[in-house]
């Protein structure tokens, strides 16, 4: 049956799109939009003592710690990709806690404080816990701080800070492919566009429009999560960003002046308005984002049909329906 349906290659695109979309949209919110613990097994590293900064951050709630007999001392996470933090969560290790330190983030490839002990609220003294509220910024390191020590520990005397667990709970920006560089390209102005997505800084796009627009088409459904317009002088009017699906806006902004919109949403193709201004001149326009293929999608639908996919027999099933997909030839998919 699926050979037989596959033998129609002459499908509407976007049909296919509006089909697809419910599995790109689970399939996002369950990977991008449930926020976690993002500093779980990522990188850490300390001012002293580094082979047991690991423990603040295992994720196993061991209660095995990182402690410092420094009165001052850092310790920074890296978090590997650009991540939204909302809180923060320390579980300091018996008394040997802080009373004095900043917070740094690196945000854009500099650090800034971003809170201090001041932030904190603090719950018991021993073994305390504390939370903190999250901030503003895409932040790729979270880098403490500690001075003042005072408190040395009830076990051995002499480590003055310690720390069992620091929580980052937030979600993870993990889109750094520019999915539109090369794409086709569309706009209000015959025979241009291309220019726009070829990743070459010297080339420009002009419209002398008062309303203009850009659509650049993507290689599948993508889940997008921001966009970038380089403009030959000062942002010019004001600009509407869509992700559009099946031709139709899916996730859209709200109209404002921007070089940068962090929008997440999903779309198969990326259309900008321009308005306000007697003309527009952009030298590069670049979606951040991932992408998946019509087979990719095909797969996740078959997987979905099976009550456990990992089971032996399942698996061997899952292989032969997979293999039929791969050679699938379709003149309108993606």
């Amino acid at each position: 049956d699926l050979r037989s349906v596959m033998s129609q290659h002459k499908v509407d695109e976007d049909t296919i799109e509006n089909q697809l979309i419910p599995y790109l949209e689970d399939y996002y919110e369950a990977k991008f939009e449930i926020e976690e613990d993002v500093a779980v097994g990522e990188l850490v590293s300390a001012s002293e003592f580094p082979d047991h900064a690991w423990y603040v951050n295992d994720g196993t709630g061991s209660g095995h710690a990182w402690w410092t007999d420094q009165t001052e001392a850092w310790i920074e996470i890296d978090l590997g990709f650009p991540c939204t933090i909302s809180t923060m969560k320390i579980w300091w290790w018996g008394y040997s806690d802080c009373d004095d330190y900043d917070v740094l983030a690196e945000i854009d490839g500099s650090f800034v404080k971003v809170r201090s002990r001041a932030d904190e609220v603090r719950k018991n003294s021993f073994n305390a816990r504390g939370e903190i509220q999250g901030w503003e910024g895409r932040t790729t390191k979270v880098r403490l701080e500690l001075r003042n020590g005072k408190n040395k520990d009830p076990w051995y005397g002499k480590y003055y800070f310690g720390i069992r667990e620091i929580n980052l709970n937030g979600k993870q920006h993990i889109f750094t492919d520019n999915i539109s560089l090369n794409r086709s390209v569309t706009t209000n102005v015959a025979d241009t566009g291309s220019e726009l997505v070829d990743g070459d800084m010297e080339t420009f796009w002009t419209s002398n429009n008062k309303i203009s627009w850009i659509v650049v088409k993507f290689k599948g459904l993508c889940a997008l999560d921001h966009v970038l317009i380089d403009w030959v002088d000062d942002i010019q009017g004001n600009q509407t960003i869509q992700y559009l699906v099946g031709g139709k806006p899916h996730d859209s902004s709200a109209m404002g002046t921007y070089n940068r919109v962090d929008s997440t949403g999903l779309g198969a193709q990326l259309k900008i308005l321009l308005q306000g201004a007697n003309f527009y001149s952009i030298r590069q326009v670049s979606a951040f984002g991932t992408c998946f293929s019509s087979r990719e999608f095909f797969k996740k639908k078959v997987t979905r049909g099976f009550a456990d996919p990992k089971k032996a027999y399942s698996k061997y099933v899952l292989s032969d329906i997979e293999g039929i997909i791969d050679g699938f030839v379709c003149d309108s998919c993606f």
